[in-house]
């Protein structure tokens, strides 16, 4: 799994976005896409190449509406699949 995600991350230097999450119970309300919106706005201009890893298939569109995209699918057996996304930043 690990030379998947290696292989899959870009060789540059970028930011590497935390861990968003949200309470099941508050979730589709918004909220993780402000707090998305939020460290984004933090990075400003700073970053190049923004990196994330989403485990949830579900948040993928929520990403994608930001700039992100999709650079594959890592899984090691039976694991959940880890979905990497870049966004570039001109």
């Amino acid at each position: 799994m690990d030379r998947q995600y290696f292989n899959l991350r870009p060789p540059s230097s970028l930011w590497v976005l935390s861990i968003i999450a949200v309470d099941p119970d508050c979730q589709q309300q918004g909220i993780g896409s402000a707090l998305l919106e939020h460290s984004l706005e933090q990075t400003g201009n700073q970053a190049r190449e923004l990196f994330v890893l989403s485990c949830n298939p579900r948040n993928l569109g929520v990403y994608e509406r930001f700039g992100f995209e999709r650079l594959g699918r890592i899984q090691a057996g039976n694991s959940p699949p880890l979905h990497p996304l870049l966004r570039l930043n001109y």
